[in-house]
């Protein structure tokens, strides 16, 4: 999720020397594929979430959750059974 243009990634570089240099800790973002490296990298304090993202998430869990129960009801009010195993529901 980081760039990767030289001047970005040279940016990160110049941080992290400065942080180990003068012992101050750095802090940022590191979604889920970040994570390992950002620690291997000195990183101590990781946000591993943001508002946006536990959202979506939540969202998306409450549409599939929704949309099961919609296939199952319209299934039970037609006398037919769920054309999804467990009414589509993850």
């Amino acid at each position: 999720m980081d760039g990767e243009e030289p001047e970005f990634v040279e940016a990160l570089k110049t941080v992290e020397r400065a942080s180990k240099a003068n012992n101050i800790p750095i802090a940022g973002f590191a979604f889920t594929p970040m994570i390992k490296r950002r620690i291997s990298e000195g990183w101590t304090l990781l946000m591993t979430a943001a508002d946006f993202l536990a959202l979506v998430a939540g969202q998306t869990g409450a549409l599939v959750a929704s949309r099961a129960l919609v296939q199952e009801a319209i299934a039970e009010r037609d006398g037919k059974p769920s054309s999804e195993p467990n009414g589509g529901a993850q």
